[in-house]
C-alpha cells in the first residue's frame, strides 16, 4: 500500500508550477510547535484574484505551507488536495512518508481558497457559528452559487458568490 501511495504522490502530486510567493514571504508558521509533523514549516499569505478572468478587482487571500527539504533542496511537491474543500492540512498525516519519498525536495502545501487558513468565499455560512461549523452543508449550499461556461475541455468556472 506504501509503495501505491508514494507512486501515485509522485505521478500526481509532484508539479513545479511558478508561484507568487518568494522564498523571503515564508515565515515559520505560528503553529509549528502545535503537532511534530508541523515542526519546521514555513507559512506564507499570498494576495491573488478572485477571478483571474474577471476585470472586478476581487481579491482574496491564499495560505501556503512549505515544509522544507532536508539539506539543499533541488525543487517542489506540491500537495494539491482533493474535494473540493478540502484544505492543504489533509496531507499532514502522509509528511513522513512524502519526506521519504521526496527528501531533497520542498513539499508545499497550499489551502485552496475557501479552505483551512485561505480567505472564505461565504464569510458568514463558513464561521465557526454557522450551522454546520466552518464546512458548507445542508441548508448553507443555498447562497453558494457557480456559474460554469462551456463545456468539455473548454468549460471555465466563474465567480463565485454568496447571497445572503
Amino acid at each position: 500500500m506504501k509503495r501505491l501511495f508514494v507512486t501515485a504522490a509522485g505521478a500526481v502530486l509532484a508539479c513545479t508550477v511558478a508561484f507568487g510567493a518568494q522564498a523571503e514571504e515564508f515565515q515559520p508558521c505560528a503553529d509549528s510547535d502545535e503537532a511534530p509533523e508541523l515542526a519546521g514549516s514555513l507559512c506564507a499569505v499570498v494576495t491573488t484574484p478572485l477571478d483571474h478572468g474577471s476585470d472586478a478587482g476581487d481579491s482574496i487571500e491564499l495560505f501556503v505551507r512549505k515544509f522544507p527539504a532536508v539539506g539543499q533542496s533541488s525543487g517542489q511537491v506540491w500537495l494539491v488536495a482533493g474535494g473540493p474543500g478540502e484544505s492543504g492540512a489533509s496531507f499532514y498525516p502522509f509528511l513522513d512518508t512524502l519526506r521519504r519519498a521526496f527528501p531533497d525536495m520542498d513539499l508545499i502545501a497550499p489551502d485552496h481558497r475557501g479552505t483551512g487558513y485561505s480567505s472564505k468565499l461565504c464569510p458568514d455560512q463558513e464561521s465557526p457559528e454557522s450551522e454546520e461549523g466552518i464546512a458548507l452543508a445542508g441548508s448553507e449550499w443555498g447562497p453558494y452559487r457557480v456559474h460554469l461556461s462551456g463545456s468539455g475541455a473548454g468549460a471555465r468556472l466563474h465567480h463565485h458568490q454568496c447571497c445572503a
